[in-house]
This record gives structure tokens, C-alpha cells and sequence, in this order.
């Protein structure tokens, strides 16, 4: 003889009642975890970004006092946030890559900048937007003191590509020791 089982229907009905609370709680923790997820990353890359604009504000600010561009008198630092133009033109030679020294130097500046390209301009007096080389610089057809036959030089160029870069620019005196005169120039930074 067969033994059945029979359960009652409040049983069956009270089964189905915990399923369904336990099916919406791990709706709702479901749902919580989405939201926090969300938020936390939204708040990881807003700490990303401020590192990085952080950043940026140390390398601009470092890099106006390189001794390669720092003017100076008599080996001595001049002033701060000076910024001397034959030293700038020494630096911002063009890419000669049959030259053991040319290798030598982008190798130390990949290595301490990475990914940017940095430029100065001078803003005032207007100069002319040509690119500064030795060429125009020292040409006689410009007198003018300081001379306005250029007024960019692009002293480290590396950009990264397929990345939007952080762009920050920081005010520069221009220095013209063959004139002995200063000019406004801005230090003009693109990280990666």
C-alpha cells in the first residue's frame, strides 16, 4: 500500500510567498549593486581626472624652471618663471635622428616627460606665429628688440595618439639676452 503525501494548501502557498520575497530582495540587492557600481566608478574617474589635473599643474610649473630654459646671470638663477630664448632655441632644434646627442636627448626627455607637447609663446609684444630657428632669430631684416620674426618654439613634442590631451598654459617673461629685453610669453602644456 501507497502512502500519499498530500500538502496542504496553505503550505504550497506559504512556499510561494518565499520565493517571491526572496526573488524581489535579490531584485532590489541587484539593483542596489548596480547603483553603487554606477556611482563608484563615476567617483573613481573623477579622482582619475583630479590626479591627472594635479598632474598637470606639478609638470607646468616644474617645467618653467628647467635650468635647460631658466634664464640665469652668471651661472645664478635670474628670476623665477623667467624663461631664456636662445636657451629655448638651443632646445627646440628639430629632430636631426642621424645625431647620437639628438637620440641621447629625446631618450632623457621621453623618459622624464612621457606623452606631451610643450611650446612657448610670446603673446606680447604680437610676435609673427612662424616657428623659432636659429635662421629667423638672429636675421638681421629683424632689428626690432626683441625680435618679432617669431614668436613659438616647440621645445618637446610626443604626443600619444588617439588620446584627447589635458591642455594648461601658464604666463612666462621672455627673456632676449642679445637685446637685454623681456616679452610676455605663454608656457603652452598638452598632456596625454
Amino acid at each position: 500500500m501507497k502512502t500519499v503525501k498530500y500538502y496542504s494548501k496553505k503550505a504550497q502557498i506559504g512556499m510561494i510567498e518565499m520565493i517571491m520575497v526572496m526573488v524581489v530582495v535579490m531584485i532590489i540587492i541587484i539593483i542596489g549593486m548596480v547603483f553603487y557600481f554606477r556611482f563608484s566608478g563615476s567617483s573613481l574617474e573623477k579622482t582619475q581626472e583630479r590626479i591627472t589635473e594635479d598632474k598637470a599643474a606639478v609638470i607646468i610649473s616644474s617645467v618653467a624652471q628647467l635650468p635647460e630654459i631658466e634664464c640665469s646671470y652668471l651661472g645664478g638663477r635670474e628670476t623665477s618663471g623667467c624663461v631664456d630664448t636662445i636657451k629655448l632655441l638651443a632646445l627646440s632644434m628639430k629632430d636631426d635622428k642621424d645625431n647620437p646627442d639628438f637620440v641621447e636627448h629625446r631618450k632623457h626627455y621621453s623618459d622624464l616627460f612621457g606623452y606631451m607637447i610643450m611650446s612657448v609663446e610670446q603673446i606680447y609684444p604680437k610676435a609673427n606665429d612662424k616657428e623659432c630657428t636659429e635662421g629667423i632669430y638672429s636675421n638681421p631684416a629683424y632689428p626690432e628688440t626683441p625680435p618679432v620674426g617669431c614668436g613659438n618654439w616647440t621645445i618637446y613634442n610626443n604626443p600619444k595618439k588617439g588620446v584627447e590631451p589635458m591642455f594648461r598654459t601658464m604666463p612666462v617673461a621672455l627673456y632676449y639676452p642679445t637685446n637685454k629685453a623681456y616679452t610676455l610669453g605663454q608656457l603652452k602644456v598638452y598632456i596625454y
